[in-house]
């Protein structure tokens, strides 16, 4: 069992002497237990997620981890050597490299990735914007756990609510320069967080994303395609939230949509995850006078296939498959695999050849 903590100076273990880092205390922990867990530390001081996304393939990828920590954000919210107001890295690319990060860890292999919130930073910081910077800390905090939250194949280590629970008074576990932990502090801290983590360690082993009939119909076809497994929320099981969840724009994210038309009876539909579906052009694409959605309960009946895991190919029945235009400006898309949380992408030529499906400009903004 191999774990990787990725991160920034806090997850490096900056102020800790050799051997005291947290990291190195985790491995001392993890290396006593029956089946001992390999801990690497990837922390590198001064990243943002930016810089993350860009040594990935080296030193997360390449290692193909059981597991992944993940703790970027300080950095990103910060002012460093820029006009205050004007953050590294804003709070929606923010949200969308941790994203990416997440969906590459999960597609290397890892079955957990613990995402950790930053610790708060000094009520009393000497720098221009402290107030500015303290506030985008906390914002990209609580953003984070608004994304991210409850998603399969992700745990949420929140460590500014548990030192805010734990510590009256937060800025006694700071160094002098109020972002970085203090060294005795920090050791005491960090510590506890393999507690969390080590079970559900013990308990998770590396597997590919589930072959899917979907992607079994793509191989008999000799369609090149990726399968991709990311986390998602039985809450929210939009395609807005899968591309989040992929690290991916969501106009490469196509949902699928079941339909009646009063002509042709069912119908599927695809069309980009932002997008709403125009009615109106899909009856005279499709040959009918009006289309409909097909109500929520009849959806499995029809299709084999459940809410937030439909698949326009494979399933129960051949339906005619309709894909708006826009996919033809792609490279490749991404439609569901037939299982939540898991996806294809491929060529959109190739889903038409595989669905017989049809182009139409049927997407509304």
């Amino acid at each position: 069992m191999h774990l990787i903590c990725f991160g920034d100076s806090i997850c490096y273990g900056y102020g800790a002497r050799p051997g005291e880092g947290w990291t190195a205390q985790m491995a001392r922990l993890f290396a006593s237990l029956p089946s001992p867990i390999t801990v690497t530390n990837a922390g590198v001081s001064g990243n943002t997620t930016e810089d993350a996304l860009r040594r990935f393939k080296w030193d997360v990828e390449r290692h193909r981890p059981d597991a992944v920590y993940v703790q970027f954000g300080l950095n990103d919210a910060s002012f460093w050597g820029r006009p205050v107001g004007s953050p590294l890295v804003g709070l929606q690319p923010y949200l969308a490299n941790m994203g990416e990060i997440v969906r590459r860890c999960l597609s290397c292999g890892a079955r957990t990735v613990f995402l950790a919130t930053n610790h708060p930073v000094a009520s009393h910081l000497d720098i221009p914007g402290a107030d500015l910077y303290r506030r985008n800390v906390r914002s990209y905090n609580e953003n984070l756990r608004r994304v991210f939250s409850g998603l399969r194949g992700l745990e949420l280590i929140d460590m500014e609510r548990h030192i805010i629970d734990q510590f009256p008074d937060p800025d006694t576990l700071l160094c002098a320069d109020g972002v970085h932990l203090g060294r005795k502090r920090f050791l005491q801290h960090h510590h506890r967080q393999a507690h969390p983590a080590r079970p559900r360690l013990i308990r998770r082993a590396p597997m590919p994303p589930k072959k899917t009939n979907a992607a079994r119909l793509l191989d008999e076809l000799g369609i090149v395609y990726e399968l991709h497994e990311a986390p998602y929320d039985e809450a929210d099981l939009s395609a807005t939230s899968m591309a989040r969840a992929l690290g991916v724009p969501p106009e490469e994210v196509f949902k699928t949509l079941v339909l009646r038309g009063d002509r042709t009876g069912v119908i599927e539909a695809c069309v980009p995850a932002a997008a709403e579906l125009n009615l109106k052009e899909l009856a005279a694409a499709s040959g009918n006078k009006h289309v409909e959605m097909v109500p929520l309960k009849e959806i499995q009946p029809l299709t084999g296939y459940i809410r937030g895991g439909c698949s326009p190919l494979a399933g129960k029945k051949h339906y005619p498959v309709y894909v708006d235009e826009s996919a033809i400006l792609l490279e490749r898309l991404y439609v569901s695999a037939g299982h939540r949380g898991v996806q294809l992408r491929l060529a959109p030529d190739d889903l038409l050849r595989a669905t017989g499906g049809t182009y139409a400009s049927i997407a509304r903004y």
